[in-house]
């Protein structure tokens, strides 16, 4: 890990009200799936590096908020995107925290190795798969093909086909951030 964890006394006054609003939304959103503080109060995992310099991760703490409250992906979909990018980054953080996530919302232990490993499990739903292809391909990165989108559209609406586009590029920053703070699985 390459940033300090910091005490909530340690604080400064622009990192306190972010500190404060992260817990919050840790507690009622994470808290009791995978670990994310220490008893002291220290955050961990992105969390931590995104305290260092609160006037950037204010921004992207706000994104992680609205994406959450306003989350209208089947959580077991939602789970699935999310874990594709954590795979293509190889952040074993990310799969720690949201493989304990797609546990908490029904998926299975098989389905969640083979999605950690890069492979696309046989069993999808319909509405699975076409997240999971969906990810795949923003992930490799170029133009997501005019055949995958309208497949999205289709699959998923409109509205969700965005949401997940969203999602898919948020979890690359947080991926990328926690590669690049070198934030490890909590032992």
């Amino acid at each position: 890990m390459r940033c300090p964890l910091l005490l909530p006394s340690q604080l400064s006054p622009k990192q306190k009200p972010l500190y404060k609003d992260m817990m919050v939304g840790i507690g009622s959103n994470f808290n009791s799936v995978f670990e994310s503080h220490t008893p002291e109060g220290q955050l961990i995992d992105p969390w931590s590096a995104w305290l260092q310099e609160p006037s950037i991760s204010g921004a992207i703490w706000g994104l992680v908020k609205v994406m959450t409250a306003h989350a209208t992906l089947d959580p077991v979909v939602r789970e699935i995107a999310i874990l594709v990018v954590g795979a293509h980054f190889k952040s074993g953080y990310e799969i720690y925290a949201h493989g304990a996530l797609a546990k908490s919302v029904g998926m299975g232990d098989e389905r969640l190795s083979t999605i950690s490993a890069g492979s696309r499990p046989s069993d999808m739903t319909e509405e699975e798969a076409c997240a999971y292809d969906t990810a795949k391909a923003l992930t490799r990165g170029g133009i997501l093909p005019d055949a995958s989108y309208a497949r999205a559209v289709h699959v998923l609406g409109r509205h969700v086909a965005s949401e997940l586009t969203y999602l898919v590029g948020l979890y690359h920053l947080v991926s990328v951030n926690l590669n690049g703070f070198n934030i490890a699985v909590p032992k």
